[in-house]
C-alpha cells in the first residue's frame, strides 16, 4: 500500500491537467481507514461504537452518537463506518476546494496526501468536524448575514462531533477583521500575548466548559519541542498567507473571487494566532491548527495560476516549491516526528 501512496502524491504532484488524483485520493484513503484496524484509537473507539447511548456519550458528544447509531442501523461495523465517513469528510474538502478554486487541482490532493491525509484517517471524529468546518467556511466569503448565521449553525453541528472545533466560532470575526485587518492583526496578536501571561486563569476557564476527557489534554509535561513546532507553524502560516494575501490583492490578474478567498485564508490565519496560548497548555489541541494546512496549499494553488516565482526575503522562488517543502515537512515533522503512530498503524503493523 505504501508504494501506491507514494505513486499518488507523485501523480498529484507532477500531472497538472487531468483532475482525477482527487477521485483516487478519496477512493484510497476510504479504503485506508476500511483496513487500518491496528491504526491508533482504533479499539478504543470500536468499543464505543457497540455502546454508545444519548445518555452514556462516552465524553464525545451527541453528534457522534448519531453518526454511531446510524452506522449500526444500517448494519456497519466500525471499520466499515470509518471508511464512509473519510469518504463523506474528503468529498465535503473537494467541494470546498471547487468552491473556492473554481477547480479540483492534482496538486493539492499531492500536498495533501504528504500531510494531513494519514493523520485524518486516524483522527476520524475530528477529521469529520473539521471536514464540516472547511466547508463552512465558503458561507463566509461574502460577509452576508445569512452566511454568518449558516456557518455559525454548521460549526455548532460540528462541534457535537468534536468540541474542540468550537475554537472556529473565532472566525465569526473575520468580517470585522477584514474591514481593518492591521488593527485586528495587532488586537489578536495583543491578546494572544496576554492569554499566554495569565494562562492559570485561561486554564480555570477551560475547567468550567471543558468534559473530563477534554481536560486530560491539559496535560503540562508535553514536549516544549512538539508546542513550540506547532507554534511556528501557525506563525509562519501567517507570515506566508499575508505575502500571498498582498500578491493577489495589488495583482490585476486575480479575480474579485481570488481576491475574496485570499483575504479569507490570511483572515484564517490571523486568528489562529489565538490557537497559541492554548497549545502552550496543550500540545493537544494543536490539531486545531490543521485547517490551516489545507487553506495554504489552496491559496499556493490560487497564486500559482497566474504567478509562477514570488520573492521570500528576498529570495526567488517558485511557488509550488514553496508548497512542497510546506508538505514534506507536514510529513517529514509532523506525522514521522510528531504522531508516527499515523504512518507505523497504516503502513508497518
Amino acid at each position: 500500500m505504501i508504494y501506491f501512496f507514494v505513486f499518488l502524491i507523485l501523480l498529484g504532484l507532477c500531472i497538472p491537467r487531468i483532475n482525477i488524483i482527487g477521485l483516487l485520493s478519496i477512493t484510497y484513503l476510504g479504503y485506508l481507514s476500511l483496513i487500518s484496524i491496528n491504526a491508533a484509537d482504533f479499539s478504543s473507539y470500536e468499543g464505543i461504537y457497540y455502546s454508545i447511548t444519548s445518555s452514556k456519550l462516552y465524553e464525545t458528544g451527541y453528534g457522534w452518537y448519531l453518526i454511531n447509531s446510524w452506522g449500526r442501523l444500517h448494519g456497519l461495523n466500525y471499520g466499515q463506518l470509518k471508511c464512509v465517513l473519510t469518504v463523506i469528510g474528503l468529498v465535503l474538502i473537494a467541494i470546498s476546494i471547487k468552491i473556492l478554486l473554481k477547480n479540483n487541482y492534482n496538486y493539492i490532493w499531492g500536498l495533501y496526501l504528504l500531510y494531513p491525509g494519514l493523520i485524518n484517517i486516524i483522527q476520524i471524529r475530528f477529521f469529520i468536524a473539521l471536514a464540516i468546518s472547511i466547508f463552512a467556511l465558503i458561507f463566509l466569503l461574502n460577509g452576508k448575514k445569512w452566511g454568518i448565521i449558516v456557518y455559525f449553525i454548521l460549526i455548532l453541528c460540528a462541534a457535537t462531533i468534536h468540541t474542540s472545533v468550537s475554537f472556529y466560532l473565532v472566525f465569526l470575526l473575520i468580517p470585522l477583521i477584514e474591514k481593518n485587518t492591521k488593527t485586528f492583526s495587532k488586537l489578536i496578536m495583543i491578546v494572544s500575548i496576554l492569554c499566554i501571561i495569565f494562562r492559570k486563569y485561561l486554564i480555570n476557564i477551560l475547567m468550567l466548559v471543558g468534559n473530563q476527557r477534554q481536560l486530560t489534554y491539559l496535560d503540562y509535561n508535553y514536549s516544549v519541542v512538539s508546542n513550540l513546532i506547532m507554534i511556528s507553524v501557525i506563525i509562519v502560516f501567517w507570515l506566508l498567507s499575508n505575502t500571498l494575501n498582498s500578491i493577489i490583492q495589488e495583482s490585476k490578474l486575480f479575480e474579485l473571487h481570488d481576491k475574496k478567498v485570499s483575504k479569507l485564508i490570511y483572515s484564517v490565519n490571523t486568528c489562529m494566532l489565538l490557537l497559541i496560548p492554548l497549545i502552550i497548555l496543550s500540545g493537544e489541541l494543536g490539531r486545531v491548527q490543521r485547517i490551516s494546512w489545507i487553506l495554504i496549499y489552496i491559496l499556493i494553488i490560487q497564486v500559482s495560476k497566474y504567478i509562477k516565482y514570488i520573492n521570500l526575503f528576498k529570495v526567488k522562488v517558485n511557488i509550488k516549491f514553496v508548497g512542497l517543502l510546506i508538505g514534506l515537512f507536514g510529513f517529514l515533522v509532523m506525522t514521522l516526528y510528531l504522531a508516527p503512530a499515523a504512518y507505523t498503524s497504516i503502513f508497518v503493523n
